[in-house]
């Protein structure tokens, strides 16, 4: 096993600040890291005391009041480290029990809560980034782009300059769907957007089973789950047909996604069919791999909760020995990572983890499109 539970950092003590200000009564704390395309979330649950400086008055008048929360910790005895910052979106008082619930998103909630209102087919997807960082009062960290976004399609079906996203979609959405097409993955840290080529993934984290001299058996993890969809458990087959506008043709593109575990001869793959308008050859294959690789990510997951460890990031790759089954030697990439601090349970991490990388999904190299 890589790691024994003596091994892991103890003593936790996690801080919360409110608009700078300590949070008393703490009763658990729990952060979750942003994932692939997705944004980070928290939730906070406290006391109030007689002397608390912040009482259920405080929290009840919300109104036109924004609630910025940072999230601290430290471990045997050091410094406290940032792990999470962001805003409450929404609370839970109980007025009997003299509690309150806090639920909340990191800084990415600004662009969430912001819809379209510019069509920008004449800018890069850098420059969007950057532009609508700025509007926000955020700093941008981009990588630069040298496509305009108009010219994704070609003019006769350019759904950004007629308007489609200005209606339907918000900030964030937007941020998302260009880094899907430019390999380029958006998120927020602190007052902070990058909107960069995703990093190196961290070395693999193992996950470790096995049994003492006695046969009991023993894991570096608190609990591990692992799951297998039996209906995934054979090779997947997606076509994708589109009627493009402009040269008036049907265009067709296929791929097949491999099982983990080869299939039996005999057991013909699932089959999956879809529409998308206004694709070319190209990236109507480029589609169809992209949903096989979607698709067939489901077939093997897994769920660990491990002593805290607030190195693990959705960026860790995390492999699985000693169970003496295929679910060995597999890398498995995360959904999840949650890191919590209760009195109960002290510092604790859960992951859940796939078979296959999201960001397999937007390399970026095609620019195929994504349903």
């Amino acid at each position: 096993m890589s790691q024994s539970i003596e091994n892991i950092a103890r003593a936790p003590r996690v801080q919360v600040l409110a608009n700078g200000a300590a949070i008393t009564g703490l009763l658990s704390v729990q952060w979750t890291d942003p994932r692939v395309y997705h944004v980070g979330s928290f939730s906070i649950s406290k006391s109030f005391t007689p002397f608390d400086p912040n009482g259920p008055a405080w929290w009840a008048d919300t109104a036109n009041k924004q609630i910025d929360i940072e999230i601290s910790l430290a471990l045997d005895g050091g410094f406290f480290a940032p792990m999470f910052s962001g805003q409450v979106d929404s609370h839970a008082l109980d007025p009997l029990r003299q509690t309150i619930h806090l639920h909340g998103r990191d800084g990415a909630a600004v662009f969430l809560d912001t819809c379209i209102t510019q069509t920008y087919q004449n800018l890069t997807s850098s420059e969007i980034a950057t532009t609508l960082a700025q509007s926000h009062g955020l700093t941008a960290e981009v990588t630069s782009t040298a496509t305009l976004v108009g010219r994704y399609y070609n003019a006769d079906h350019d759904t950004i300059a007629a308007g489609g996203f200005s209606r339907a979609v918000n900030e964030w959405d937007l941020l998302c769907l260009l880094g899907q097409r430019e390999g380029i993955l958006p998120y927020v840290q602190g007052a902070t957007l990058y909107f960069q080529v995703p990093p190196v993934l961290a070395p693999s984290y193992a996950l470790g089973v096995g049994q003492n001299a006695d046969g009991v058996m023993m894991s570096n993890c608190k609990t591990l789950l692992c799951e297998r969809a039996l209906t995934m458990a054979r090779d997947v087959k997606v076509t994708v047909n589109s009627w493009h506008s402009g040269k008036k043709t049907i265009v067709t593109g296929s791929a097949v996604t491999k099982t983990l575990t080869p299939a039996s001869t005999s057991v013909p793959p699932t089959g999956y069919m879809f529409e998308i308008p206004n694709l070319t050859s190209a990236q109507a294959s480029a589609a169809a791999q992209r949903l096989a690789l979607d698709i067939a990510q489901h077939e093997r997951t897994i769920t660990a909760s491990l002593p805290g460890i607030n190195t693990l990031t959705p960026n860790t790759v995390f492999t699985i020995t000693g169970t003496g089954t295929d679910y060995d030697g597999i890398d498995y990439f995360p959904s999840h990572v949650t890191h919590s601090v209760t009195p109960q349970r002290g510092f604790e991490t859960i992951v859940s983890a796939k078979n296959y990388s999201p960001l397999s999904l937007y390399d970026g190299a095609s620019g195929g499109l994504i349903s």
